[in-house]
């Protein structure tokens, strides 16, 4: 009978064991199926950037349980999309993980292959040196010295770097040299440092076991104990289930060889009561052997069959509401899917490169047929522009012999009253203005100094010839730069001239003329405004030829006005308004364009 039940109990727990292979927790085997399923979720929307970064994930979870042949797996095909994408950063980050992969398991001539590629890939400065540091450290793996001085130096870049999880990396790859070294205070140290500076349990907790198998080696028992009794109860506390079991299970044996036999088995008890309650079979048949294996061995075949018989009743149950075994399942099925997935994509690349071929001589003649109308719109865009550049210079120019015709006008009557002092002084700001004029004849703007300097020469010029007719005023908003605004060229003239010719000139009294050039948000205004006879009084009293000649002076700038707008888009508008509504007298003109 008791053959019988050690085999059955034998053979449950070798199933176990084979249900349970993943050595993570319940909750990282779900990370790695989460990330799976992203993964999946990825290659189907197309996304390779994401694809990649679960691929990096998974490889980390599968370094993190110390599988680094699974964990290599992966990392190569996060690899393989970053090389796709010309990623460099993100394929020296891989190539290193590779790296270290293959150090952990011994495999020197990869590990420095793979430095060395990730020290090329590398476009950071530090990420530079870590891999130079970390390729000559395993090519003098026989050089202690060289060894420590590159891992010094790579803490001190790391730690520069705020980079916590690989700091405690290398105090654990410190740690070991000073073990090969039989430096135990040394290896003691870095492993305290690598715990206390790592936020992974994982880390925190292999630390932990290392710095009790020294103490432990060195007949240092109870403080052995003491750090695994500390570990597994902060395990315990965040429910970190199977670093806590593990910890129980190294703790038993440490109790054991202190010959604590009360405290081994209370130990294996409590965890086994607790791999129970959380369905974990993999612990549960940890846990059970140990006992039975003890009993068994201490002669007390009762005690240790009834452990066998426990366990075979509630084998069923245990494996059914395992859900890690789900878990386990669910991952295999979607790893398939996602081979699949990877096959599918990989045929549809092949087909796409065939096609591509076929289409290569059409997308060429595409091309040349492409330019060649780009070229044809781009000419006649530019011949437009030049159009409407020789159209706005023609109006322009049109404007100039009317206003040279008013300013002679005005000399030869000054000369036929016999005033040559008012003459010589109107031709004097004349050719000034004239020069001013002439400077700026070939440009479409000018800047606000150059328009109000014109403006005030014109004026003038008009006030010698009207000089009892008005004054005028000329305010600039000072929120204006007068060098770094620009002005419409020859756009304010004309309507300044209708304002004194046709409003002030027939007004009976002294009139006003006032310009006003201000910004409003994004916009440049000039406020012209007289209180002159108004524009209806002003129609009623014209020849037809001044009528005409008005006519074609506002056709003229509401020409340019529109070219323009259509050259620079500068959104020129202009409205008139009346300022005396009971009389119709005085005339405000507001014209605006963008800043």
């Amino acid at each position: 009978m008791r053959i019988f039940l050690s085999l059955c109990f034998l053979m449950l727990f070798g199933f176990a064991g084979i249900a349970q292979q993943e050595t993570k927790n319940k909750s990282v085997k779900e990370s790695k199926v989460g990330s799976l399923k992203k993964a999946e979720k990825a290659i189907k929307e197309d996304n390779p950037t994401e694809t990649a970064a679960q691929y990096t994930n998974l490889g980390n979870q599968y370094a993190a349980g110390k599988q680094y042949s699974v964990s290599n797996t992966y990392y190569q095909r996060a690899l393989n999309i970053y090389k796709d994408l010309k990623d460099n950063d993100k394929q020296a980050e891989i190539l290193r993980k590779i790296a270290i992969n293959n150090e952990a398991l011994n495999n020197i001539p990869l590990a420095t292959s793979y430095f060395s590629q990730a020290q090329d890939k590398a476009t950071n400065v530090q990420e530079r040196q870590l891999n130079s540091n970390d390729l000559s450290r395993v090519q003098n793996n026989t050089n202690a010295s060289k060894q420590a001085d590159f891992l010094n130096d790579n803490i001190r870049i790391l730690e520069e770097s705020n980079k916590r999880e690989e700091v405690a990396q290398t105090y654990q790859q410190r740690a070991k040299l000073s073990l090969a070294n039989k430096d135990t205070l040394a290896a003691i140290s870095d492993l305290k440092k690598a715990a206390k500076t790592s936020t992974n349990d994982d880390v925190k907790k292999d630390a932990a076991t290392k710095l009790a198998f020294i103490y432990a080696a060195t007949d240092s028992l109870k403080m052995a104990i003491k750090i695994l009794e500390e570990s597994s109860e902060k395990a315990y506390n965040i429910k970190d289930w199977d670093n806590y079991f593990d910890l129980q299970q190294k703790l038993s044996d440490y109790y054991f060889k202190e010959n604590n036999t009360t405290k081994a088995l209370q130990s294996l008890e409590t965890s086994l009561q607790k791999a129970y309650e959380l369905s974990n079979t993999k612990w549960v048949s940890a846990f059970n052997n140990k006992l039975y294996s003890y009993y068994l061995q201490a002669g007390n075949t009762v005690k240790a069959n009834e452990y066998a018989q426990i366990f075979m009743q509630r084998a069923w149950n245990l494996v059914n509401n395992d859900s890690l075994l789900m878990q386990n399942k669910i991952f295999g099925e979607i790893s398939q899917r996602i081979s699949l997935l990877e096959k599918e994509k990989e045929t549809q690349t092949v087909l796409y490169n065939k096609s591509k071929r076929f289409n290569t001589v059409l997308l060429i003649l595409l091309s040349v047929l492409f330019l060649a109308v780009l070229a044809i719109f781009f000419t006649l865009k530019r011949l437009k522009k030049k159009n409407l550049q020789v159209q706005l210079q023609s109006l322009r120019r049109e404007m100039n012999p009317h206003f040279v015709f008013n300013s002679l006008n005005s000399v030869n009557q000054f000369i036929a009253s016999n005033d040559e002092i008012a003459a010589n002084n109107y031709l004097t700001k004349y050719a000034t203005l004239m020069r001013n004029v002439m400077n700026a004849s070939n440009k479409d703007f000018v800047t606000l100094q150059e328009e109000k300097e014109a403006l005030q020469h014109y004026i003038s010029l008009e006030h010698l010839r009207f000089e009892d007719q008005f004054k005028f005023k000329i305010t600039i908003d000072e929120n204006l730069d007068h060098n770094q605004t620009k002005v419409p060229n020859m756009l304010l003239q004309p309507f300044i001239e209708n304002a004194i010719w046709h409003g002030l000139r027939y007004k009976k009294d002294k009139g006003l003329l006032s310009v006003l050039i201000r910004k409003n948000n994004d916009r440049i205004e000039a406020v012209i405004e007289d209180n002159g006879i108004g524009v209806e009084a002003s129609k009623a009293i014209k020849t037809v030829h001044q009528q005409t000649y008005d006519s074609r002076g506002i056709k003229n700038t509401i020409e340019r006005i529109e070219t323009l707008n259509k050259l620079y888009n500068c959104s020129i508008a202009y409205r008139t308004e009346v300022l005396n509504t009971a009389d119709n007298s005085g005339t405000r003109v507001i014209i605006s364009w963008k800043n």
